[in-house]
């Protein structure tokens, strides 16, 4: 026998799964409106540029993101001083050791996606101050195609903003891709398609880390960011370059305060990453032109500077590097 309460109890019933649906549409809506991002930041006695970088980020008109600042073993109060200065705006994670760039990454990342599971992470260098749209215009374009796994920003000199820094490295002779120069001149809003993004700003989609892995480790810093953009390729994801995305680098902001690190691990890692990303003929080719131009001319630039400590550092990084050529090992 059918009775009121019937329909009342029928009435709640529907009204409950209406307002489950509406809640499941409406944050179906907002998770695809508003991706979560979790920005990795390193930090290795650079306490003044890893200020002015987190204070730039804060002004970020993005809403949903974490910051994680890695700190990898400064000498100093770095840390004491951020958390102070920063309080929870910052996760914090302490290095005893400098673990250098691919695995000082790979840290934070791994902490970003067991602690937020965010669905983008972006790489920042702690000498970089971002616009308030960066990564509003990044995920923007992330997410306006499935295939893109990566996407930069457009990198222009802290010291002169209307200079932009080159787009990428070659390993043997001029690059045939046109240069953010060329990029700026033409005036261009809309994304493009590019072959390799710097790692000072890399915003990766969380499908590529779920494929691809994390950064190798195995290079400490210079060139990991460039092999993975070609796993990236590899693995069927697009790279786009986004030039209403903007970020300030200074560039060697780190590095460039360790004497000898840029010229021993430059030199070291190219033929690191030749070795596990090229065929026999590329080695080839890329070692004929090592050491009959590059290496000759490089030499030359340190007799005429007299500079002795710099030659020594070239040196080591060219003897350790052909050591990766030979073993098999490093090639996967």
């Amino acid at each position: 026998m059918f009775r009121p309460t019937h329909m009342v109890n029928y009435c709640y019933a529907r009204l409950a799964l209406q307002l489950f649906a509406i809640h499941k549409d409406s944050s179906d809506v907002q998770r695809v409106n508003n991706p979560k991002v979790a920005i990795i930041v390193l930090n290795c006695n650079g306490l003044e540029d890893t200020i002015e970088c987190v204070e730039s980020l804060k002004k970020l008109a993005y809403a949903d993101y974490r910051v994680v600042v890695v700190d990898n073993g400064s000498a100093g109060n770095d840390v004491s001083v951020l958390r102070e200065r920063f309080g929870n705006y910052l996760h914090l994670i302490e290095n005893i050791l400098n673990c250098g760039f691919a695995e000082g990454s790979n840290i934070g990342i791994r902490y970003a996606l067991a602690s937020f599971n965010p669905d983008y992470i972006l790489l920042l260098n702690n000498d970089t101050v971002v616009d308030t749209e960066m990564l509003t215009e990044l995920v923007k374009a992330a997410d306006s195609d499935t295939n893109i796994g990566m996407v930069g920003p457009d990198i222009r000199s802290y010291s002169s903003s209307d200079r932009a820094s080159p787009k990428g490295r070659t390993i043997c002779g001029p690059t045939t891709e046109p240069s953010i120069d060329e990029v700026n001149k033409e005036r261009l809003t809309e994304m493009i398609e590019v072959p390799v993004i710097f790692g000072c700003a890399l915003l990766i989609n969380r499908r590529v880390i779920d494929k691809i892995g994390l950064l190798y480790p195995g290079y400490f810093a210079y060139y990991e960011d460039e092999e993975y953009c070609i796993r990236c390729r590899k693995a069927g994801f697009k790279l786009v370059q986004v030039p209403t995305a903007v970020v300030w680098h200074k560039a060697m902001g780190t590095s460039g305060k360790v004497r000898g690190l840029t010229y021993y691990y430059m030199t070291r890692n190219e033929f690191l990453f030749v070795a596990r990303n090229f065929s026999k003929g590329m080695v080839l080719r890329f070692l004929l032109h090592f050491l009959f131009w590059r290496a000759p001319l490089t030499v030359i630039g340190f007799v005429l500077r007299n500079d002795r400590e710099n030659f020594k550092i070239f040196c080591k990084g060219a003897f350790d590097g052909i050591k990766f050529i030979i073993p098999k090992q490093h090639r996967h």
